[in-house]
């Protein structure tokens, strides 16, 4: 049963990131070829070998066409969070490997008092189950790690002994950033199945295997909550997610298969080759996606990323609701920081603003800018990029890209 507080379900989602070997490809073979039979043709630079060790390369999965959200497009990995995973199962297992006095980590000293069910509690936080005791920190975390196992098979998990270290050395918490772990057996094709079918088998796969969900290297990245409003038909969502992403930073590419059911494709490639396939009208990308992936841009290499993570650790990651203004050319999801971003946002109202002027006027008028940009026309909602020139509070600023409306599209 997956969470639902008011007018949306909680989610959490993985950005699954990697420093490239030098002799590393930056897709996968079986999702290229699958690619190819398709008749959609990646660019280019996706079929070559990739020889830049610098980059960071970042797991991404092409949703089926007949998914009922973000259809055909490309996203990091994730899912609804269940009841499971905040059951107390999870006590006990943690407890074996002494983990039970560390979660205090994930209790960040800038978080809200705690109101059970309060619609504006940080999805990071909320508790979901009084009984348990597993933190929301624990449990949103142990979600996006077993949706990205679901959805990809790669498992972020330690063994319970080499998870021990963390009892016996608390400081290692302060002293950098934690790397992902990710765990490998030849039964976990078998479990996999179940826990897709089943999601509170996940615990009771980890009980078997004498691992635990490796929570410490996932650090919050930020928390977007889907608006009231549609930016293809201007009508209220069906669906609405409170979504989590975590990034964590593993040391070797893990391989990818995906699901077949929500997944078609899976590849590792860099943000810079991604958002260039998009730019060119090979991949298509959702809004979120796209804007963090140009946030990811800005970082040399995966170190850079880890230790920017390690900086931020101490910051709850803030809820962001984009809220859509209609104007003369284009849709502009705004965001907390733009010139035209509403003083008080209600999360359940409708609060689409009308305005007369181009997306270039408006630009003139009110300076400060940090949107996500769609088209108005000849095809409404198409995504044409990210526009941002504001600092943000505890967090990277994204790389300005804005794509020409009337070039073709995949979306």
């Amino acid at each position: 049963m997956s969470r639902i507080v008011r007018n949306w379900r909680e989610a959490a989602t993985l950005m699954l990131c990697t420093l490239r070997s030098n002799n590393s490809k930056s897709y996968n073979d079986k999702a290229t070829c699958s690619l190819k039979k398709c008749g959609t043709v990646p660019h280019k630079n996706f079929l070559k070998q990739e020889t830049d060790s610098r980059s960071v390369d970042i797991l991404m999965l092409k949703r089926s066409s007949q998914s009922q959200f973000l259809p055909s497009v490309y996203v990091f990995p994730g899912g609804i969070s269940h009841d499971s995973d905040f059951s107390q199962e999870w006590i006990g297992l943690f407890n074996s490997c002494g983990q039970h006095l560390n979660f205090d980590k994930f209790i960040l000293s800038n978080q809200k008092p705690f109101e059970e069910n309060r619609p504006d509690e940080s999805v990071f936080t909320r508790k979901r189950n009084v009984v348990s005791g597993v933190p929301g920190e624990v449990g949103i975390r142990i979600c996006a790690i077993r949706e990205t196992f679901e959805e990809s098979g790669v498992l972020i998990a330690k063994h319970v002994d080499d998870a021990r270290i963390f009892n016996r050395n608390p400081s290692l918490f302060n002293t950098g950033p934690i790397s992902g772990s990710t765990f490998s057996s030849p039964v976990l094709g078998q479990w996999r199945e179940r826990v897709i079918h089943e999601a509170s088998q996940f615990v009771v796969m980890c009980r078997d295997l004498n691992i635990v969900p490796d929570v410490w290297s996932l650090y919050e990245w930020c928390n977007w909550l889907t608006p009231v409003i549609n930016p293809v038909h201007l009508s209220k969502h069906r669906r609405r997610f409170d979504t989590a992403f975590f990034a964590c930073c593993i040391s070797g590419s893990s391989h990818a298969v995906e699901d077949q059911r929500e997944t078609v494709y899976s590849l590792w490639s860099s943000p810079e080759l991604i958002v260039e396939s998009w730019r060119e009208n090979h991949v298509g990308l959702a809004g979120p996606q796209l804007y963090e992936l140009s946030r990811l841009l800005n970082f040399e290499n995966a170190h850079a990323l880890h230790n920017f993570l390690f900086e931020i650790s101490t910051h709850r990651a803030e809820r962001w609701m984009g809220v859509f203004c209609v104007c003369k050319d284009a849709l502009l999801e705004l965001l907390p920081g733009d010139s035209l971003y509403p003083e008080n946002v209600n999360c359940n109202k409708d609060s689409a603003i009308f305005r007369d002027e181009t997306h270039d006027e408006l630009k003139t008028m009110f300076p400060k800018r940090n949107r996500v940009v769609y088209s108005r026309k000849p095809k409404q909602g198409r995504l044409l990029g990210v526009d941002c020139n504001v600092q943000l509070h505890n967090h990277v600023t994204p790389r300005n890209i804005i794509r020409n409306q009337s070039e073709p599209s995949v979306e």
